[in-house]
This record gives C-alpha cells, sequence and structure tokens, in this order.
C-alpha cells in the first residue's frame, strides 16, 4: 500500500488517511453506542447472564478478530505516522469497550 499512495501527491493520500479514520472513528463509535442498547435487550429478555455472557462471546470475539486483523493490516501497509493519522482505536481500548459485557 505505501508503494501505491507514494504514487498519490500528498494531498490525496491525506485525504484518503483521514477518510479510512472516519470510517474507523464511525465503526468505533457505533460499536459504543449500541452496545449498551444491545445488552440492556438481551438482559430484558433472557435475564440470565450466564446466557447473556455466552451469546455475547462469539460476536465479542468476532469484534475482536476483526479490529485486531485491520492493526496487523496497518502495520504492514501503512508508515506509523499514516497509522497515527488514521487514529485506530488500541486492542486495548477496543477490549475495555467491549468488556462492558461482562
Amino acid at each position: 500500500m505505501e508503494m501505491f499512495l507514494f504514487l498519490w501527491d500528498t494531498n490525496k493520500v491525506n485525504f484518503f488517511l483521514a477518510k479510512v479514520g472516519d470510517l474507523v472513528a464511525s465503526v468505533y463509535k457505533t460499536i459504543k453506542t449500541k452496545l449498551p442498547l444491545t445488552l440492556r435487550s438481551m438482559s430484558l429478555y433472557l435475564s440470565n447472564k450466564d446466557t447473556e455472557f455466552i451469546l455475547f462471546k462469539p460476536v465479542r470475539n468476532n469484534i475482536q478478530q476483526v479490529f485486531q486483523k485491520f492493526h496487523v493490516l496497518l502495520k504492514e501497509e501503512f508508515s506509523p505516522e499514516d497509522i497515527q493519522i488514521i487514529a485506530c482505536p488500541s486492542m486495548e481500548q477496543l477490549n475495555l469497550l467491549l468488556s462492558v459485557s461482562k
């Protein structure tokens, strides 16, 4: 990807990185806002913390895996400066957000 971005001028690269950052921020914000509502709904209908935890575990694992793969992609394809511009939440931040369900 760095080779590909190298062919673009600086304005296009910065625009691209900002758009990727916007997408990442949008996904994180969606998780942050919809997760509590989803967990409340599960609690309302299931009323059993163990069952809720068991049912949410694959969802949490999938979200973690996608972010982990994205982090790997960022490290393989982008410079440290580009990664800062994209501003993807760390795995620790994501895990903290998802641990609300525990």
